[in-house]
């Protein structure tokens, strides 16, 4: 037997397969199961699904209504991006997208897309879906007309990857996106800086759980999604589409809550964060963003409020730091000379002293009398077998002691 008549046999072979075949022709009907229309673009239609909550809803712990007292200063602050203070939660989208996958390459499709925002008297979700492949261009547009309306976006690790993927798909799609920079605040930034000490990590669930005090039922894992999705795609059954769109609109939920709540508390952390832990990381990352004062009211309750040596010197230690960069010299000198009376043995204080009345008080007698203090703590730390990296230390304490000496000496001669 040939090769076209062995070709021949196994095409008169039956077919069997256990998996259901595609209809293409098939047309899913997301208007029996989900309150939206269908939308008319150049590129044909998108279903768009929209629900309504009152101002006064509450997710969680949070109640949406509070948006109204919300600070943009404080935005500002919680993105470490002061052209957010420009933004007004109103007129801001919540964004987050379901997508066939994790990366952001080509085959990466983006198939649900969820927008929130406010209006005077309630919050508005718009989830925008793609049926199949062939609509996406449709499905691009109608986001792309949502978006020219607002001028900021929130989101949950947005920056890194859904909205660089919105990007990848108007590209594809040869669309131009109308917001190509928009003013962009990711929370997720803003939860690790304050939530990263304490909770077993920053992901959005655990943020709802821990912060939002918001819990959910029969929700869908996040893995599951893509393969749900393509089964549907197999057989246009909208029906287990269903806890991906609760899912979605749970997420978009939670970000504005969050949204609230981090305005909340960087305006009074003492009042909106009650452990201690979450409050040092909030007062570390306001330093970091030379928010000193800010800083220096946390770390002052923080101290007022414990008893432990250890962590009593960590903190003294980070407030004279503070109090120097606000050049209020004798609260950082207090601070200083604090740590040494409680016993501390590095050599932070003894140089940042020596450092204060070389440059500060040109009391050079002072300022060697500290460095040689500094290299005894250094000494004894190397003895004790503590802090082996404080070495590096040793040439700098040498070279700061000679250059005082050779100034003492200088105004000796004169």
């Amino acid at each position: 037997m040939n090769l076209r008549d062995k070709l021949k046999l196994i095409d008169s072979l039956p077919k069997v397969s256990g998996k259901k075949p595609v209809d293409f022709q098939k047309k899913a009907d997301f208007s029996s199961h989900f309150d939206g229309e269908y939308l008319s673009t150049p590129f044909g239609e998108c279903f768009v699904i929209t629900r309504h909550f009152p101002r006064d809803y509450k997710h969680g712990s949070i109640s949406l209504a509070e948006v109204g007292q919300i600070d943009p200063e404080m935005l500002a602050l919680a993105g470490k991006d002061k052209r957010l203070k420009l933004v007004q939660p109103q007129n801001t989208l919540f964004f987050d997208t379901e997508t066939t996958g994790l990366s952001s390459g080509a085959g990466t499709y983006i198939f649900l897309a969820g927008f929130g925002y406010f209006t005077e008297d309630s919050f508005v979700i718009k989830q925008y879906v793609m049926a199949d492949y062939n609509e996406e261009r449709a499905f691009l547009y109608t986001i792309n007309e949502l978006l020219k309306q607002f001028a900021g976006i929130v989101s949950y690790n947005g920056k890194s990857f859904d909205w660089n993927l919105l990007e990848s798909r108007f590209i594809f799609s040869r669309l131009q996106l109308s917001r190509t920079t928009p003013l962009h605040l990711d929370l997720v930034h803003t939860a690790r800086r304050i939530w990263r000490q304490r909770l077993p990590d920053c992901s959005l669930g655990s943020i709802e759980r821990y912060v939002l005090d918001f819990f959910r039922n029969d929700d869908i894992p996040g893995y599951q999604i893509p393969s749900i999705y393509f089964q549907y795609l197999r057989d246009k059954e909208v029906e287990p589409l269903v806890p991906i769109i609760r899912h979605n609109e749970w997420d978009i939920l939670s970000l504005a809550a969050l949204l609230i709540h981090s305005a909340f508390i960087y305006a009074d952390p003492q009042k909106y964060l009650s452990h201690h832990h979450d409050l040092e990381s909030l007062a570390q990352s306001l330093e970091n963003m030379k928010e000193w004062q800010r800083s220096v009211d946390i770390y002052e309750y923080l101290l007022a409020g414990i008893s432990e040596k250890r962590r009593t010197n960590y903190l003294v230690g980070r407030l004279g730091s503070c109090y120097k960069r606000l050049q209020q010299w004798e609260k950082a000198v207090l601070r200083w000379e604090e740590m040494i009376t409680n016993g501390y043995a590095d050599v932070e204080p003894y140089i940042e002293l020596a450092k204060y009345y070389e440059h500060q008080q040109r009391d050079f007698v002072r300022a060697i009398e500290m460095v040689n203090r500094a290299i005894h703590a250094l000494e004894l730390a190397q003895e004790l077998g503590r802090h082996p990296e404080l070495e590096q230390y040793k040439d700098e304490l040498l070279h700061r002691r000679a250059r005082n000496e050779r100034k003492l000496n200088g105004r000796r001669q004169m």
